[in-house]
């Protein structure tokens, strides 16, 4: 699979909101980040952050562009949620490093005030 196929496996999780697939998809010591917080290391973390989230009973990605290079996948996307009922729309890039075919590191960059606006509450992983 190619870092392109594993990245477009992993956001059709994501819109599934099938989690096992996507952990399947990431190393056990992945390094996720939201740019405005701290990283968090490892599947068991990335687990809990999402757990964190509440019902999500819609994710629907709408990408606008896809750029890689080598085990590098950039996105650009504007992700549709769900969440706990409330509606939110997020414009988002996202940054993918993969290693032995897996995502070893997941960087989302998009601004935390209006997440949490549109979301009623702090985010989950914040401090």
């Amino acid at each position: 699979m190619t870092p392109k196929e594993t990245i477009e496996r992993l956001m059709a999780a994501f819109e599934a909101l099938d989690f096992e697939a996507l952990y399947a998809l990431v190393r056990d010591d992945v390094v996720y980040q939201n740019m405005p917080q701290q990283p968090i290391r490892g599947k068991a973390a990335l687990r809990k952050l999402f757990g964190g989230f509440g019902n999500v009973s819609e994710i629907r990605f709408e990408l606008l562009n896809m750029a890689v290079n080598g085990d590098v996948v950039l996105t650009e996307h504007r992700d549709h949620l769900v969440i706990n009922g409330r509606s939110c729309i997020m414009p988002m890039m996202t940054s993918f490093t993969l290693k032995d075919g897996l995502v070893a590191e997941w960087r989302e960059y998009y601004d935390m005030p209006t997440f949490e606006r549109q979301l009623g509450r702090k985010h989950p992983g914040g401090g």
